[in-house]
């Protein structure tokens, strides 16, 4: 797996745009509910990014959890 850049921007429009096209759907699309687990939630856009793609393919529910919050 390759890790996701680096987030260094202070303003939402950039971090969003640093992650926008690093995430792409499964190529089969869940039955129920996915658990998206996330072991430290920043600003919040990598997990919101990831569940946007996963509701794309097809997802009917993304559940986000993280593990802890930094700030």
């Amino acid at each position: 797996d390759e890790a996701l850049p680096t987030v260094t921007a202070q303003n939402s429009a950039y971090r969003v745009a640093q992650l926008w096209g690093t995430f792409s759907g499964p190529s089969t699309a869940s039955d129920g509910p996915v658990l998206l687990v996330a072991d430290l939630l920043g600003t919040g856009w990598t997990i919101t990014e990831a569940a946007r793609h996963l509701r794309s393919s097809g997802v009917p529910a993304v559940l986000p959890l993280a593990v802890a919050s930094a700030g």
